[in-house]
C-alpha cells in the first residue's frame, strides 16, 4: 500500500516579482512573446501569416518535445536553457498572455 503525499500549489517567486510586466495581453505583448519563444528556440527565422481572424507564426527552432508540453500550461514555468533564465529573467508566462484565444501549438511531431 501506498502512503499519500500531500502536495501544495505554488506560484513562483519570478512570477510574484514581475507580475506587472505581465498579463497586458495586448497586441505587442503577444507579439513580443512569440518572437521571445522562438528566438529561445534557437530559430534564425520566424514567419507571420494572417488567415481570415487567425494568425500563424512559424519559426525553424527546435521546437518543444511532447514530454516537455506540459510547461505550456505551468503557470511560471517554462524550458528555458540555464542561460536563458539568467540572463533573460523570463517568468514562464507566455502563453498565459494567450488566454483570450483559441490557441493551437504544434512542435516537431505533436500538436
Amino acid at each position: 500500500m501506498t502512503t499519500p503525499t500531500k502536495i501544495t500549489a505554488t506560484i513562483g517567486t519570478k512570477l510574484i516579482q514581475n507580475a506587472d510586466r505581465y498579463f497586458t495581453n495586448s497586441a505587442d505583448a503577444i507579439l513580443d512573446e512569440m518572437i521571445q519563444n522562438s528566438r529561445r528556440a534557437g530559430a534564425a527565422e520566424i514567419s507571420f501569416e494572417v488567415d481570415g481572424s487567425v494568425l500563424i507564426i512559424t519559426d525553424n527552432g527546435h521546437g518543444l518535445a511532447s514530454e516537455n508540453a506540459h510547461v505550456l500550461l505551468a503557470l511560471g514555468s517554462s524550458n528555458n536553457s540555464e542561460t536563458v533564465e539568467s540572463s533573460e529573467n523570463a517568468a514562464g508566462l507566455g502563453f498565459y498572455s494567450l488566454a483570450h484565444y483559441d490557441v493551437i501549438v504544434a512542435s516537431q511531431n505533436w500538436s
